[in-house]
């Protein structure tokens, strides 16, 4: 890892991972063996056997966990064929959209998804069907499994719920261009998209199914009223057993990246030693590491080195044997070390002043929150340490 931006091989693991943002390799193990579970319980591979090679330890990711358990599916299924469709998919240009929806006198239905930060909702609407549903849906939902989840529902209230006699033309409208793409796809891996077309086949034994696209807020009543539908039920707490809205892959990805933050983190927290490093940089950040990793790497050495200690001044290097003399080669008085350098020094007063308003710093405490790029400007701007050792 000490190759990776040049920094000294004496310079602590622990604090490297930290400053970088990179996994520590026993989490980095742990990731790769979640990822392998979730995916085999995706394609309806995993075994939950009570033995060592597959039990995994310390997992406190409640979503993976109930994954694992079968309480919920994963969108990504094994590929699937959907070749056979008893509907038919059109996305007419915008105009023309438009006016078709506002002169269809066939048996229409309006359906709609929305989703803010925190909830997730369909609406579905007609006028002749007297169908007029809002629904919410577990928080994870993505925007295209909304709308699916809302075409779906339309065709099985209709089947169920509204029953025709008669073979009926039946003009199902989204504004969602992506749902009627994948619903006209030969092949998927999505179980939104599978359950969708099954419960529009079964429709569409019975009567003429049409998926047509409308344009979003363009006046088209139906469209607006399933809009209106689909943002109340933004408001309204969605019920706990939906087991047909399946986890998307990237809430997954983002519970585990969760996971493993908040494990490095407190790996950082009880790994021993690397005072410097956890009072100059603190705890992983974000913001912090992204400046770092945008310098040179001889300038993301020196960043790197001030932050833990282990660069090459005067003291460390006696430390490793590559000098006699641990005196500051700037004042010649104290030795040369990162807290001498970064407080001390009567030499770089000035520059001391320039960076941090003050010309001498009493605790380095106060250090800890000046920008990244002002720390490194600093030791930059340091003549005598480019000199001989």
């Amino acid at each position: 890892m000490p190759r990776y931006n040049r920094a000294l091989n004496t310079m602590s693991i622990r604090a490297m991972e930290t400053i970088l943002r990179l996994e520590p390799i026993e989490l980095y193990i742990k990731k790769a063996a979640v990822n392998t579970a979730v995916r085999l319980k995706s394609n309806d591979q995993w075994v939950n056997r009570n033995n060592p090679h597959n039990k995994l330890e310390d997992l406190n990711i409640p979503l993976i966990q109930e994954i694992l358990n079968g309480d919920y599916k994963v969108e990504n299924g094994p590929p699937t064929l959907i070749i056979n469709k008893n509907y038919k998919t059109k996305i007419n240009e915008r105009n023309q959209a438009i006016i078709n929806a506002r002169n269809d006198r066939r048996t229409t239905i309006y359906t709609d998804g929305a989703k803010n930060d925190n909830n997730c909702g369909v609406g579905i609407y007609s006028e002749q069907l007297n169908i007029n549903r809002s629904i919410s849906l577990a928080e994870f939902a993505t925007v295209l499994q909304c709308e699916l989840y809302a075409i779906k529902t339309a065709a099985k209230t209709i089947i169920t719920g509204n029953p025709l006699s008669l073979t009926t033309i039946i003009n199902i409208y989204s504004d969602s261009q992506a749902a009627i793409k994948s619903l006209n796809s030969i092949g998927t891996r999505s179980r939104s998209v599978l359950d969708c077309w099954k419960s529009l086949n079964e429709l569409g034994q019975r009567h003429i199914v049409n998926i047509k696209w409308v344009p979003g807020h363009s006046d088209v009543s139906g469209n607006m009223l399933a809009d209106d539908l689909a943002n109340q039920a933004l408001t309204n707490q969605p019920p706990s057993n939906q087991n047909d809205v399946y986890i998307p892959k990237n809430a997954i990805k983002q519970a585990i990246d969760n996971w493993i933050e908040r494990k490095s983190q407190e790996t950082w927290n009880e790994s021993p030693g690397s005072l410097m490093a956890k009072t100059l940089w603190g705890p992983r950040n974000k913001y912090k590491t992204n400046k770092i990793l945008n310098f040179s790497k001889n300038d993301m050495r020196k960043a790197v080195g001030i932050y833990t200690g282990h660069m090459m001044l005067r003291k460390h290097a006696k430390r490793m044997g590559l000098t006699n003399n641990e005196l500051c080669r700037g004042c010649n008085t104290e030795e040369e070390t990162t807290e001498h350098i970064l407080m001390h020094c009567p030499v770089i007063r000035t520059k001391r002043l320039k960076a941090f308003d003050k010309y001498f710093i009493d605790n380095i405490q106060e250090l800890k929150f000046v920008e990244v790029d002002i720390m490194l400007r600093f030791i930059k701007d340091i003549n005598f340490l480019d000199a001989e050792l």
